[in-house]
């Protein structure tokens, strides 16, 4: 700083002599001479300088030293980067993949555990079709398993797996029995149709109530289904014909007596009567009241009033000495059939 203003003073004199300077030559020598002395006056502050300038020279020295320290790590750091920005990419990659993978693993392992649940028979499934009894309610819902496994089963034989081998030799042997009991119970409900004084209402509601044990049957032995069928339709047949046979010819014994031929004009023996043939499955006493044989006296009612009367009981109508006429003995007849197909 000390040069910097010796300089500085300096060349304010050689302006102010420049200015005040009248000879040139006189000026030359006298600026030369201070130009000589102010150089001189540097190199002496320099010599005097040298520890100063030697230490800032090893200063800036370290520095480069340091700098290019510097830079050498910052290249080290800036490759490290970019070899960390390559591993990022790299990882990121991988947990893609990583994810993928865990994916697919929990895909295959709904489907497999969803394929073993399906495929498997509990041992409660089993000890309820061997032991428990039709009537159980856990043994409808042990057979409604039982038969989602058999289609289950009969979908992967179809796909050629060979994993079923071994189960398909249990669900068959469980659906053999499951068919022999359901077969059993079915029969004992039929033939229990079959006895004296028995209420087949309720066996009918029992049967509808199990109704699923048929449509196992017909899903898995339809020769099986088709015998209980026709066993149940000739009991039932059986059975109603027997009550409704009873039934007519019990009314029949009341009926008010028919017009004969001999209460018609101009009668042709050759020809058979319509009515003498459904007479024919039940006579009754005559009575002795022929007045008006012909007259709709008060049939014309079952039309209207009595169209939804109840049924006719024969036993009653007896106690009451009543006769009743043919029509009405229809009516009854057909809404007592009516009756029992809807039940």
């Amino acid at each position: 700083m000390s040069s910097e203003g010796v300089q500085i003073n300096n060349d304010d004199d050689v302006i102010n002599l420049l200015e005040h300077c009248t000879d040139l030559e006189n000026c030359s020598k006298d600026i030369n001479t201070k130009l000589s002395n102010i150089h001189n006056s540097v190199v002496e502050d320099c010599i005097s300088q040298v520890e100063r300038l030697v230490h800032l020279h090893n200063e800036i020295n370290k520095c480069d030293k340091i700098f290019d320290s510097l830079e050498n790590t910052l290249s080290s750091f800036l490759i490290q980067l970019g070899t960390i920005g390559y591993d990022m990419q790299s990882l990121q990659t991988e947990s893609t993949s990583i994810n993928q993978q865990l994916d697919n693993l929990q895909s295959v392992r709904n489907h497999l555990s969803k394929f073993i649940e399906q495929v498997s028979v509990s041992p409660k499934i089993i000890s309820t079709i061997t032991e428990a009894d039709c009537n159980d309610p856990t043994f409808i819902q042990s057979l409604i398993q039982l038969q989602q496994q058999i289609h289950f089963i009969k979908s992967q034989e179809f796909l050629e797996a060979k994993s079923i081998n071994e189960v398909k030799i249990v669900v068959e042997n469980l659906k053999n029995t499951a068919i022999l009991k359901i077969r059993e119970w079915i029969l004992m409900k039929i033939n229990s149709m079959k006895k004296p004084l028995s209420n087949y209402q309720i066996i009918q509601n029992a049967l509808l109530k199990n109704k699923y044990f048929y449509e196992f049957l017909v899903a898995n032995d339809r020769r099986i289904a088709k015998q209980i069928k026709e066993e149940y339709i000739d009991t039932v047949s059986k059975m109603f014909y027997s009550y409704f046979k009873t039934y007519t010819s019990r009314l029949f014994k009341i009926q008010t007596e028919a017009a004969t031929k001999d209460d018609l004009l101009g009668y042709d023996d050759t020809k058979q009567r319509l009515i003498s043939s459904v007479l024919s499955l039940g006579k009754g006493q005559p009575t002795k009241n022929k007045t008006s044989v012909f007259s709709l006296a008060g049939r014309h009612s079952l039309l209207t009033m009595d169209l939804i009367s109840p049924i006719i009981v024969p036993h009653v109508s007896q106690q009451m000495n009543e006769s009743i006429e043919f029509e009405k003995i229809f009516r009854s007849v057909q809404y007592s059939l009516v009756d029992h197909e809807k039940i």
